[in-house]
């Protein structure tokens, strides 16, 4: 989660009534111009790493108080101090994209890693769900967008064909192939672990952002009291 926020008596300045809802609603659209600046630079970071549109699409944000600016309670509850929030129910799949991992298998002995051409087959089909149901995936899952979780028997079922294992014999990751018997071609690798390097960075989205965030909401406050003072 990633958060701006006015802290309550950033400005004193002594307006009432309309002056004073005036100058809340210009605390609050810096606030939400900023938030969503954000927001849109996280996208695109992630659009730039090639992690996909559906993954881009996750992060999410939100500006506090909601509702209608002026309405029954919202002028008194802006009180000088909105807040605006980035964020993402993918969260674990960004952090393993902006650290790094090592995925191991927690059930079995290896990973069944799926070729490109198979990965790529399996999503255009719509598949998303491990057992291979087609539909809209839900929550994290949704979010991931890019990761079609494949079953190496659930594919060779679909597609008419059965997998025989064939051994590495060089040493390296992948321990063993999996073979279609339709076509001879490998489909899966097998593999002890697989790691994941960092591709994603949003440091310098976030530095950009939040360094411009004071003097765009200076300016949105000089332009009120500027107005003001003109009457």
């Amino acid at each position: 989660m990633i958060a701006f926020k006015v802290e309550r008596g950033a400005y004193a300045t002594p307006v009432f009534g309309e002056e004073k809802k005036l100058l809340l609603m210009a605390l609050k659209r810096g606030v939400a111009s900023s938030t969503d600046e954000l927001k849109t630079a996280l996208r695109q970071s992630t659009m730039t790493a090639q992690l996909g549109d559906r993954l881009s699409k996750a992060w999410r944000s939100e500006v506090y108080p909601g509702g209608r600016q002026g309405g029954t309670g919202a002028t008194e509850s802006l009180a000088y101090s909105p807040a605006g929030m980035v964020w993402s129910r993918a969260t674990d799949v960004f952090m393993t994209h902006i650290t790094g991992a090592t995925i191991t298998p927690s059930r079995r002995k290896y990973l069944a890693v799926p070729v490109k051409e198979v990965q790529d087959a399996w999503r255009s089909r719509g598949f998303t769900h491990r057992d291979g149901r087609q539909g809209q995936a839900r929550g994290t899952a949704a979010n991931a967008g890019q990761y079609a979780a494949i079953d190496m028997q659930t594919w060779a079922a679909r597609n008419g064909t059965t997998l025989r294992i064939v051994w590495n014999k060089k040493p390296g990751k992948i321990a063993a192939f999996a073979v279609s018997n339709k076509d001879n071609k490998v489909k899966f690798f097998l593999m002890r672990s697989v790691t994941l390097r960092p591709r994603l960075e949003i440091a310098t989205a976030f530095n950009r952002v939040s360094s411009s965030f004071p003097r765009k909401l200076q300016d949105d406050v000089r332009r009120v009291l500027d107005g003001l003072n003109n009457r």
